[in-house]
C-alpha cells in the first residue's frame, strides 16, 4: 500500500457521552446577538453548573477531536418590533426564568450581563437524520427557574419526530380505493 502524502498519525474514534434528557441548571458562560438576513438571535452558551452531570460541555469539549465544537448552546430569536405577541412572551418568559434564578438581576437588553447568571434548562431529544445516518442527540428545549429543576418542578419533553417522508410510510404504498385488481381477494 502506498502511504498518501500528508499522513500522520490518528486519534482512535471514542464514544461521545450522550447527556441524558432531564433537566439541569446551567450556568451562562457568554451571550451574543448574531444577525441573520431574517433577524437576530441571541447565542447563550452555557454549562451545567450542579450536579453529577457539572462541567458536562467542558469535559465533552476537551474530549473532541479537532475541529472542536461548544455543544453547550441555544438560541433565541429576538423578536422584531413588529412579531406576535406569543414570540415577544416567550422571549421574555426566558429572561424572566434567568431573572428569577440570579436575586437581584433585572434584564436590561445588554446580552453581556447574562455572563455568569444561572437559569434552569429541560433538556429533551430530537431526531435527525444527516447523510443516512439516523438517531436522536439532546438538546436544550426551554429554560426554567434554576429553583423548578432543583425541586424537581418540571417535565421531560417528548422527543421531537422529524416529519414523515410523503410517498410510503412505514414500508406501505398508498394505494387508490377503487382500484382493487391486484388484490387477491
Amino acid at each position: 500500500m502506498r502511504k498518501y502524502n500528508g499522513y500522520r498519525r490518528g486519534t482512535p474514534t471514542q464514544e461521545r457521552e450522550k447527556l441524558p434528557a432531564g433537566g439541569y441548571v446551567l450556568k451562562i458562560l457568554d451571550a451574543e446577538e448574531i444577525e441573520y438576513s431574517w433577524g437576530s438571535a441571541l447565542k447563550i452558551s452555557f454549562d451545567i453548573a450542579e450536579g453529577e452531570r457539572k462541567d458536562f460541555f467542558r469535559l465533552d469539549y476537551i474530549g473532541q477531536q479537532e475541529p472542536k465544537k461548544w455543544r453547550g448552546t441555544r438560541s433565541l430569536t429576538i423578536p422584531a418590533d413588529d412579531a406576535e405577541d406569543g414570540k415577544k412572551d416567550y422571549f421574555a418568559n426566558q429572561m424572566a426564568c434567568i431573572e428569577a434564578s440570579n436575586p437581584g438581576f433585572v434584564f436590561d437588553f445588554d446580552e453581556k450581563t447574562l455572563k455568569g447568571k444561572l437559569v434552569g434548562a429541560v433538556f429533551g431529544e430530537k431526531e435527525y437524520e444527516i447523510n443516512g445516518n439516523h438517531g436522536f442527540f439532546v438538546t436544550c428545549r426551554g429554560f426554567r427557574t434554576a429553583d423548578a429543576i432543583r425541586e424537581g418542578r418540571f417535565k421531560i419533553p417528548q422527543p421531537l419526530m422529524l416529519e414523515k417522508k410523503s410517498g410510503a410510510p412505514d414500508g406501505f404504498f398508498p394505494i387508490s380505493d377503487d382500484d382493487d385488481s391486484d388484490l387477491p381477494f
